[in-house]
């Protein structure tokens, strides 16, 4: 643990990424203010078509459901640079396997923190396309 592992939006990241590999979904959704907003991944995707992200709690446990929760997942983050309320992961390994397919995406997230300490905004920076071709060329 590093003095940055204190900063609120580190432990907040910290917490986040404990409660998504252990698939404790109550634990992930309370970190997250009632109008928080979510982009995994940035931009459109076919979980996000329209690339707009997911408002709302509702809409974050609809992601949770359809996601996170159905993967196994394991996060490598080598490096959090805190920043007034917000945190960066940079260079963040993430390790997923759905079904007999495994891989690691390169991933930074970038975490805001409202006022009370609840997640504003998350946003996963990865490349989507990518990953979809390395899955196809591992079959």
């Amino acid at each position: 643990m590093t003095d940055s592992d204190h900063h609120p939006a580190v432990a907040v990241h910290l917490t986040s990424i404990r409660a998504a590999e252990s698939g404790d979904k109550a634990t992930w959704l309370r970190l997250f203010a009632d109008d928080a907003w979510l982009q995994d991944p940035v931009g459109p995707s076919p979980y996000d078509p329209s690339g707009d992200g997911f408002r709302g709690k509702a809409a974050i446990e609809g992601f949770w459901d359809s996601v996170i929760g159905p993967a196994e997942t394991r996060f490598d983050s080598r490096l959090r640079i805190p920043s007034g309320p917000d945190s960066c992961a940079c260079w963040m390994v993430a390790t997923n396997q759905m079904g007999k397919q495994s891989i690691d995406i390169d991933v930074m997230v970038t975490y805001h923190l409202n006022a009370d300490g609840k997640i504003q905004s998350l946003r996963a920076f990865w490349d989507f396309q990518g990953v979809m071709e390395a899955l196809a060329g591992s079959q």
